[in-house]
């Protein structure tokens, strides 16, 4: 009986040593070597190199929240860097880059509800355009029908 509690409170303690931690995974195919950099509020939090397109941070942070990632490709101007904002919270991120299209933000997979009303968000102000100009050209036939 007494080894019971022995093997409960060792499992207890292995339990609470693990520190919760954000792990990215980014997957920037194209880029030969290059440096991810996340910030905050304008200071630099922790920088990661990429090589051979793909590279992986995994660090606690400070608190859940918004933070900057900028992307810079060694092989370019410093002038074509990304910067892309991200919801961060304990979890896995993969984060696909795509830096040889104009895609603008890159696809991001996560468990972070924060993280999937963000990119829904921005996936609703790219299309917003789109959907005007059609509200625009449909407005604009309704009036010649009934001319």
């Amino acid at each position: 009986m007494r080894y019971y509690y022995l093997i409960a409170l060792a499992l207890l303690l292995t339990a609470c040593n693990k520190i919760p931690k954000v792990e990215l995974n980014f997957k920037a195919a194209g880029i030969k070597a290059g440096t991810i950099i996340l910030t905050q509020f304008k200071e630099t939090l922790l920088s990661q190199n990429i090589k051979d397109g793909a590279a992986t941070i995994s660090k606690p942070i400070q608190a859940p929240g918004y933070y900057d990632i900028t992307v810079i490709d060694n092989d370019k101007p410093l002038n074509s860097k990304t910067t892309f904002n991200i919801y961060l919270e304990n979890g896995s991120y993969t984060i696909d880059l795509k830096p040889d299209t104009k895609a603008g933000y890159p696809t991001i997979t996560s468990g972070s509800k924060v993280q999937q009303q963000l990119l829904i968000i921005i996936k609703l102000k790219t299309k917003l355009p789109e959907i005007l100009t059609a509200l625009s050209i449909h407005r604009l036939i309704i009036s010649i029908q009934r001319k």
